[in-house]
């Protein structure tokens, strides 16, 4: 028992070593970061996000970000089903602070349009919207190509993401 330990430890070790010597630039000039997600605190029941940001200089990015929300809902006795989806396109501008290994954390502004498609009948002015939110959020980079990420900041449907991020 003592052996498997001492071998546990000495991995865990050796992997702490390993990854302290690793470091990978987060953010640079001309790179192509994608941000595939879902909403966390979502109004409706599910949301997928993509956002893509594109780096003008090493330390400010801009881009844009599509957002599909889903819910169906039985209205009356009848069972009459009803499904609401919500659509939101914006875009996006944000600084970054990469001065620790494999992180880059990012502050920003968001706009755009956000707008619901539900029963003909039903569907109201007021759902549709212009969007003004900030973002804030995190990235951290797993290799040079996948990291993971999360943000705060409405984008019409959720508060919280989280999810994968792939760099080109």
């Amino acid at each position: 028992m003592k052996k498997i330990a001492c071998l546990i430890l000495l991995i865990i070790a050796f992997g702490c070593t390993v990854y302290s010597q690793w470091y990978i630039t987060p953010f640079k000039k001309g790179q192509i970061d994608i941000n595939a997600g879902v909403g966390l605190v979502p109004v409706l029941d599910f949301e997928p996000s993509l956002a893509i940001d594109f780096a003008v200089s090493n330390n400010f990015s801009i881009g844009g970000m599509a957002v599909l929300a889903g819910k169906s809902d039985f209205i009356d006795q009848r069972e009459q089903l009803q499904t609401t989806r919500k659509y939101s396109l914006a875009l996006r501008m944000a600084m970054h602070y990469t001065a620790l290994k494999n992180w880059d954390y990012y502050g920003g502004l968001m706009g755009g349009y956000t707008f619901n498609t539900n029963d003909p009948q039903k569907l109201k002015d007021h759902e549709n919207l212009i969007l003004w939110t900030c973002i804030l959020g995190t990235r951290f980079h797993l290799n040079r190509h996948l990291g993971i990420f999360g943000e705060f900041g409405y984008n019409g449907n959720s508060f919280i993401r989280t999810g994968i991020n792939i760099r080109i």
